[in-house]
């Protein structure tokens, strides 16, 4: 049970007509904690990025808690739905989006109440609750029953032999020392997205690891009503004209630098994958590097070893590595026995 709510905080489910006051509370926290590690994520500050994964969410509305004092908002923490699949089988997800607290309210335990509450929707409208939190939230969700059940490291490489950021090493040099280090950029066998075409459904089904369900609704929401961020999408396919991979990147900053973002990777298989992974690289050539967020051990990591991506060293990785996950054995739910795989959600766009 819930411990008793500190004197005149009230704890309920968000509605819609919180948006204005939950993204003051979210450019708030993303202002105060702007350049550390574990930052608060400033695009769901947005109105119309908040109403687009939130409350225009295709697969129902979301589970938001908040916590409130005389009518102001303290803390709150969105969990949207989308589905999955799980060895096979599709199941309800519902994905922690996001946190937080305001400061002065922060240090007296609102954080684990609002994950309790969002946890108490298992085995009725949600089959598996999911978050890569930060590492400062792993206790409230541990709390919670949420508990870790994987791992994700962030993976790079240049995107051309001659890699810039090697500073003052002559490029010659630079360029052997990337050839040897990461291996020679896979070669582009695809082509640009145009629209969402036929057979992305089939090609979500295809997926050898637990995760998302990434079918043509899925694509359409993420990728194509986003109302912050546009993105770059491409496609392999065979000579029957079926879809045999499909990635979706964007740009983004790192260490000062411009890098490839590579959100989504899909593939029947490691030589399409590979494919559709140059075509992304060939187009995106004014970048210093692409980097993916991959757990250890699935199919998606093992691609992005094939084709030269390594993994960052743990010391400069901005990611937790936590891959939480709660389910209800009682409901019927199937547990992940496989890798979980990571498709990066709205609010990892900065």
């Amino acid at each position: 049970m819930d411990a008793p709510a500190p004197p005149g905080l009230r704890l309920r489910d968000a509605t819609p007509d919180d948006r204005d006051a939950v993204c003051a509370l979210l450019a708030e926290a993303a202002a105060q904690t702007a350049g550390e590690a574990h930052h608060a994520p400033p695009v769901l500050a947005d109105p119309a990025a908040h109403d687009w994964l939130y409350w225009n969410n295709p697969w129902g509305p979301p589970a938001n808690v908040l916590w409130e004092q005389d009518g102001e908002v303290v803390a709150h923490a969105g969990m949207y739905r989308l589905p999955g699949l799980v060895e096979g089988r599709e199941v309800r997800v519902g994905r922690t989006a996001h946190a937080v607290t305001t400061r002065a309210y922060r240090g007296r335990g609102l954080f684990g109440s609002l994950a309790r509450r969002q946890r108490q929707h298992l085995g009725s409208d949600v089959d598996l609750l999911v978050a890569l939190p930060t590492a400062a939230a792993v206790p409230g969700l541990e709390g919670a029953g949420v508990t870790q059940r994987d791992r994700a490291q962030r993976w790079f490489r240049p995107i051309d032999d001659d890699f810039r950021d090697l500073g003052r090493v002559p490029r010659p040099l630079a360029a052997t020392m990337t050839r040897v280090a990461f291996g020679p950029r896979p070669h582009g066998t695809g082509q640009p997205m145009e629209g969402i075409p036929d057979g992305l459904d089939d090609l979500a089904r295809s997926a050898q690891d637990d995760g998302p369900l990434c079918d043509s609704t899925w694509w359409r929401w993420r990728f194509l009503d986003n109302p912050v961020h546009t993105y770059d999408r491409y496609v392999t396919t065979d000579d029957s004209g079926r879809i045999t991979a499909a990635i979706a990147v964007r740009p983004d900053r790192y260490f000062g630098a411009e890098f490839l973002q590579i959100l989504h990777w899909q593939a029947v298989d490691a030589d399409h994958a590979a494919g559709v992974l140059g075509t992304a690289l060939e187009a995106s050539s004014s970048y210093v590097a692409a980097t993916l967020l991959a757990t250890e051990g699935s199919q998606v990591a093992e691609w992005a070893r094939r084709c030269g991506l390594r993994r960052l060293p743990s010391l400069i990785d901005d990611t937790s590595g936590h891959i939480s996950i709660a389910s209800d054995p009682s409901a019927g739910a199937v547990v992940p026995g496989r890798h979980w795989s990571i498709s990066l959600a709205a609010h990892h766009d900065r």
